[in-house]
């Protein structure tokens, strides 16, 4: 009976679609990192086709200190997205998988976990015009 629930449960997750829809588009999310002890920038390009393209830009001090443009594949989990790395900078890496969870989504906003780390990111629904905004000092 428990396996039957659990089972039952899973299928409501997945078919309700908060997990499986929409996650196309582009995204866009900002924050101090702890584990790095950095402020971070990031905007995704998460396209239908299952390709992606992620700028991730590191912060200290409202000032650039790395920069790096990921690209590979991804795909939809039951409960959110798989991406697998295929270059970093324009040049092939051994492909390696990050795995999200999707906390809360809705058509603008989604609040996610990495699997591995257990890091939580918001990002939020931007347009394909899309300019990186200022960074503000943190005090």
């Amino acid at each position: 009976m428990k396996v039957y629930i659990g089972f039952v449960l899973y299928f409501l997750l997945f078919a309700s679609g908060v997990h499986a829809e929409g996650l196309e588009g582009n995204w866009y999310g900002e924050g101090y990192q702890p584990q790095t002890g950095k402020y971070h920038q990031w905007f995704k390009q998460q396209k239908a086709d299952g390709t992606y393209i992620v700028d991730f830009r590191r912060y200290e001090e409202c000032k650039l200190v790395e920069r790096q443009v990921e690209t590979g594949i991804w795909r939809r989990t039951p409960m959110g997205w798989c991406d697998k790395v295929t270059a970093i900078n324009g040049r092939m890496v051994q492909s390696t998988q990050d795995d999200y969870v999707i906390k809360d989504m809705d058509g603008t906003k989604m609040r996610y976990q990495h699997s591995g780390t257990g890091e939580t990111w918001t990002s939020r629904r931007v347009g394909p015009d899309f300019k990186f905004p200022a960074c503000e000092p943190m005090s």
